[in-house]
């Protein structure tokens, strides 16, 4: 079945079949199914869902082999797993429910590269830890290697694609076949043997890759470059023995052995070498802290190996893609499409295995074992390059189900993909939908609560510029309208970052919401600054104008932006007349005058508006005592091209637009400019200027007082 010939379903389309779910987007659409990104109405959370194509619901044997293999996979509940949550059929299409995990696979972040000992043992242990869950419920993997082991954002490992998992207890051959480097030797020599020290063979070879750089050659007699630490060579070593007997056994053997390495001193190296610190130098870490929710995953940073031969690229053809929508993540394909092949590649492979052996010639089969068993070592880690291309990530063939099959070729350096979308690259993707009031996609990362959705934008801008960039995308500052929204926002700031609200001190110590909402929180934010922030505990902090930190933009489903600039100052106006206005945040206060500096560039007609919107006028500091207060309070702003006033050249002379006396200045020069345009700017920490009307400036003032008109 080729990617043309499947029909995927429209998202509108599967949100009237299952209602449990809110479907949001596309993930991939390939031959073998389609994934989507949904919601789960019910507990709230992201999920990927498997749509697989009508021929394979119609088969009764592929039924029986998608829901067995789909309670096996539900039983494999532990962080360093992907998880699946749901399976069933819609309009005869079967489909599985699956944890929506954003990361790369292990295959794209390691690739030739080395990091640091203590940093490979920790993904190792993570991976044996998963191991060791499904092994314990009687569950093989069967094919443990980087590509299908994602990292999360703060590098944790998490295995996928069970896609040719088998029971632990299982008799024959079966569908397993690994992949070459990673396969243990009993795959192909004696397939009655395979058990739980297989995918413990794999997990050797990665603990070696990652700690030179390069896979090691497992092929009996041939020389493999070692680490340099002696105990950790020792159990990548007992890892990979092509002897069974002398293999690990279980992953907690393994796990056991790391926990001594940690805990011994890590200073001598194998045959009496140098001391390990000369080999740590050779090797990069993975950078430390957190990372955001929607930003990319840790990756390994590039070094060179400790020593031996470059892995190569595989001359083998370009192995076959999958055809994926714009916006979408490999990773996450890779892995959702890996529950594709968890029925397909044993639904394909057992059929044609049953084929196979019933027509398949014994003496060919055997010859071409042994051709495999004996073909030339080389000495290097590079693979023959004649045997079948492993398919590259996200999607993955159904294996050949031969008595002896074929070895597949490792697809060598990642391929030269456009990079996943991020978040930022997505908003952008959706900037004009978004501001029209479309709501049927949000970026990645996106949280839904109720009736709202909430993104965080890691890029710190000052309060102004987020507000104004969070409107440009159709929505607004997250609002906090009681303890349980602050509480529910605080928990998408990472670490110890503070982010905006959309709030602000407005005139004499009045703290309000950009929507006009009354502050119903039982605390006010502290510290010195007009604008609210908030960081992962929940504690309310004052920011300054001329801080930039995070924010968090809130979308509203119905399509409404109530809290747009423009929506803040008509609030303003609205209240003018009461005994207790609401200005925008922002807003000083001096006796009866109030005025907000707002740094938006703009031109003055727009500028204009503005304040006529919000019941005011630009700002008209016509005594000095007013020209220097306000000179005062733009000390914090960077405002090169300056800020509106409300004033205009008339002829040779200057006026203001209030018609109070013209009797102080305050140019920037000794005298008045006799060009540059008819309009009034203030420049912070400079003084008066001439503008041209036509061109932005950078921002305005807005001025309510007694003496405005």
């Amino acid at each position: 079945m080729s990617p043309e010939t499947f029909n995927a379903p429209e998202p509108e389309q599967l949100a009237e079949l299952l209602p449990a779910y809110d479907f949001e987007a596309f993930i991939a659409k390939g031959g073998m199914g389609a994934v989507y990104k949904a919601t789960q109405k019910s507990l709230d959370r992201a999920v990927a869902i498997k749509v697989l194509p009508r021929e394979f619901g119609a088969d009764p044997e592929f039924r029986q082999a998608f829901e067995t293999e789909a309670k096996a996979m539900a039983k494999l509940n532990h962080p360093n797993l992907i998880s699946v949550y749901d399976y069933g059929d819609i309009d005869g299409m079967p489909y599985i429910v699956m944890e929506l995990v954003e990361g790369k696979s292990l295959y794209h972040s390691s690739w030739n590269k080395a990091i640091e000992p203590e940093q490979a043992v920790t993904i190792v242990e993570g991976i044996l830890q998963g191991l060791g869950h499904a092994h314990e419920h009687g569950i093989l993997h069967g094919d443990i290697k980087p590509a299908n082991i994602l990292l999360t954002a703060k590098a944790e490992p998490k295995i996928g694609d069970f896609g040719l998992a088998r029971p632990a207890d299982s008799e024959g051959t079966g569908i397993i076949m690994g992949t070459p480097g990673y396969a243990a030797p009993e795959l192909t020599r004696s397939p009655e043997s395979i058990g739980k020290s297989t995918d413990l063979f794999a997990v050797g070879v990665i603990l070696h890759e990652l700690l030179t750089g390069i896979r090691p050659d497992t092929n009996d007699g041939a020389p493999t470059q070692p680490f340099g630490d002696a105990r950790l060579d020792a159990i990548w070593k007992k890892a990979t023995d092509a002897d069974l007997s002398r293999r690990y056994a279980t992953a907690e053997e393994i796990t056991a052995d790391l926990g001594k390495w940690r805990s011994s001193p890590r200073l001598t190296t194998a045959g009496g070498q140098s001391p390990l610190a000369g080999a740590m130098k050779r090797h990069s870490a993975l950078p430390a802290g957190g990372t955001s929710p929607d930003a990319q995953p840790k990756t390994l940073a590039t070094a060179q190996p400790a020593a031996g031969p470059p892995r190569k690229p595989s001359p083998a053809t370009s192995p076959p893609t999958v055809q994926v929508s714009t916006g979408s993540n490999w990773s996450v394909v890779k892995y959702a499409l890996g529950a594709a092949v968890l029925i397909a590649a044993i639904f394909v492979g057992v059929k044609v295995m049953k084929q196979s052996s019933e027509d398949s010639d014994l003496a060919e089969n055997q010859a071409k074992k042994k051709a495999f068993e004996n073909r030339p070592n080389t000495g290097t880690t590079e693979e023959p390059a004649d045997p079948e291309p492993e398919p590259e990530e996200p999607a993955e063939a159904p294996p050949v189900a031969d008595n002896d099959p074929e070895p597949v070729e490792d697809p060598g350096p990642p391929p030269e993909e456009r990079e996943p979308e991020t978040t930022l690259e997505a908003l952008e993707r959706l900037k004009s939908d978004l501001a029209a009031g479309k709501r049927e996609e949000f970026p990645p990362a996106t949280k839904r609560r109720g009736e709202d959705d909430f993104l965080f934008i890691e890029t710190p801008m000052s309060w102004y510029q987020a507000l104004s960039f969070a409107e440009a995308h159709g929505g607004h500052l997250a609002l906090a309208k009681s303890p349980e929204e602050l509480s529910w926002i605080s928990q998408i700031v990472p670490g110890e970052t503070d982010i905006w609200l959309g709030a602000g001190r407005a005139g004499r110590n009045v703290w309000t919401l950009n929507d006009g909402t009354d502050w119903a929180l039982d605390d006010t934010p502290r510290g010195v600054g007009p604008f609210a922030s908030i960081n992962q505990f929940g504690t309310l902090r004052a920011g300054k104008v001329d801080e930039t930190k995070p924010f968090v933009i809130q979308w509203h489903r119905d399509g409404s932006n109530p809290a747009t600039i423009k929506a803040i100052l008509k609030h303003t106006s609205a209240t003018l007349d009461t005994p207790n206005p609401i200005f925008p945040p922002g807003t000083e206060s001096s006796s009866a005058r109030h005025m907000a500096i707002i740094p938006l560039p703009m031109k003055r007609s727009e500028a204009e508006a503005l304040a006529t919107l919000a019941g005011g006028i630009l700002a008209v500091p016509a005594s000095a005592n007013e020209a220097s207060w306000l000179a005062d309070e733009l000390e914090p702003y960077d405002g090169s091209t300056g800020f509106w006033l409300g004033g205009q050249r008339e002829g040779e002379s200057w006026a203001w637009d209030s018609g109070e006396t013209w009797d102080h200045t305050k140019w920037i020069s000794d005298e008045a400019p006799a060009e540059g345009g008819d309009a009034l700017v203030i420049v912070p920490n400079q003084g008066w200027t001439s503008a041209d009307a036509a061109q932005p400036a950078s921002g305005l003032i807005i001025e309510w007082s007694s003496d405005a008109p």
